[in-house]
Formats: structure tokens, sequence, C-alpha cells
């Protein structure tokens, strides 16, 4: 989303910015008003390369940049244009550009940003991540909009794992938006593949059973891979005195 986002705002202050059409100080003209931002960007004024301006911004700023709605030329800012070079591999973008022009389309956008913010936050803050709330609908909030529940808060574990999934499969598809390569990479990654067996209800199952955990050193785990596996056993795995991870069968 932030490289997304510096790479449009760059390309539509070319020519007013200083810096190149594929990163420029674009953020120095757009009439930025929260102070958190203000600061940061003040604090890196001094680097040659707005790069590294872009990388100190919160992932707040980027929540909020859309508020933006005049720039420090006193012009309208418009988002209209803007909006199908962010979102470059949503399916309605390159077919209908036209699309991102109404109001409501961009709060179904913003209303799956936050949605994601909420995960990407309670990982941040080493929270539990199945502490789901009820799912509302993907909108921004408004004067005068009503924002409906789609489905009450998980009350099951088997709810709770399925919303998790889903709310990972959105934060996936809000990535290709984005960038549909970066998605694609994720796909193939091991990261991916990891999270796909632990988010199950075998895994929790599988966990839920095992008996307490074993400490082997790394030689003797080796030799008895078979065997532990077959026993199912959890174990920690030691090399050296060091402590280097659990492995967990199921």
């Amino acid at each position: 989303m932030r490289n997304r986002y510096h790479a449009a705002l760059s390309s539509h202050y070319t020519g007013i910015a200083q810096g190149t059409q594929q990163s420029n100080d674009w953020y120095n003209h757009i009439g930025i008003r929260q102070r958190s931002a203000l600061n940061t960007i003040q604090e890196h004024s001094q680097y040659q390369y707005p790069d590294k301006t872009i990388a100190a911004l919160n992932y707040g700023f980027w929540m909020h940049l859309y508020d933006c709605r005049t720039d420090v030329h006193d012009n309208n800012i418009n988002w209209d244009t803007i909006f199908p070079n962010i979102i470059i591999g949503h399916r309605q973008t390159a077919p209908n550009p036209n699309y991102w022009k109404r109001r409501a389309h961009q709060d179904i956008f913003f209303g799956r940003v936050y949605a994601i913010n909420q995960l990407r936050n309670r990982i941040a803050h080493h929270e539990p991540v199945w502490k789901f709330g009820p799912l509302m609908e993907e909108k921004r909030q408004r004067r005068n909009i009503v924002i409906n529940q789609v489905l009450p808060a998980p009350n099951t574990v088997t709810e709770m794992m399925q919303r998790l999934n889903d709310t990972h499969n959105k934060g996936i598809e809000l990535l290709s938006w984005f960038s549909p390569s970066r998605a694609d990479d994720y796909l193939r990654s091991q990261s991916y593949m990891e999270f796909q067996r632990l988010a199950s209800l075998k895994a929790i199952e599988a966990y839920k059973e095992m008996p307490s955990k074993k400490s082997y050193a790394l030689s003797y785990f080796r030799k008895r891979m078979n065997r532990i596996m077959k026993n199912q056993e959890a174990v920690q795995i030691y090399q050296n005195g060091d402590y280097k991870g659990t492995f967990f069968p199921f």
C-alpha cells in the first residue's frame, strides 16, 4: 500500500515536487495535517531521497491520507484519477477506471483496509489473532452512513478459525489490488504454507492431544526423527545448550 501510494502520488505531483516521476517529495505538497506525520517528515527532511521519508511514515498515516482534500497550493486533490494508479490490480481498474470515481466504491476499499489494519494491530501488539468482534460491512465511517453487521462475533473454535482464514484471504486479495506479483509471491511462499497448516482445526486438535514437550539435543533429534513423528512427540530442540526451536508434528 505504501509503495503504491508513493508511486501514484509521485506521478501526480511530477513537475511540482522535487525528485523524479517515480519518487519525489509529494508529501510536502498534498496538504497533510496529521501532526505526527508532519513531525516525521520534518525529522527526515535532511535526507536526499524521498524513499527514506516514505519508509518512516507509519501505517496509520496511509490509512488517513485520503482525508486530504486540498493541497498546499489550494488545489482540490483529484483522487478520482489517482486511485486507479494505486489499486492497479483490482478487477475493475483496467476495464473501468471510472469505477473509482464513485465515493461508495472508494469507501468499500477503505473498509477493507480498515479490517486488515485491525488484524495487523493485534499482531503488532502481540495480541491473540483470534479476538474477532462482529463482522461489519466494508464501508468507511461517515456522517449519516450506517455500517451494518454481517456476522456476530465468533462463539466457537470453528467460527473463529473460519473468520481468521476469511480475513487472511481478504488480506491476500487486498495485496493483489496493490501488486498482483507480490500476492503471487506470497501464495508461493513458505509463510503461506505454514499459515495454511497452522490456521486449521486439525492443527489445534493435534496441539491439544500432544503430550508434554520433551527436550532433545539436535543430534539426538535427527537420529530419532522417525520415532518422534510416529509417537507424535512435541520436542524442544537444543544445540550446544542453546534453544533452537520446537517441533510439533501434526
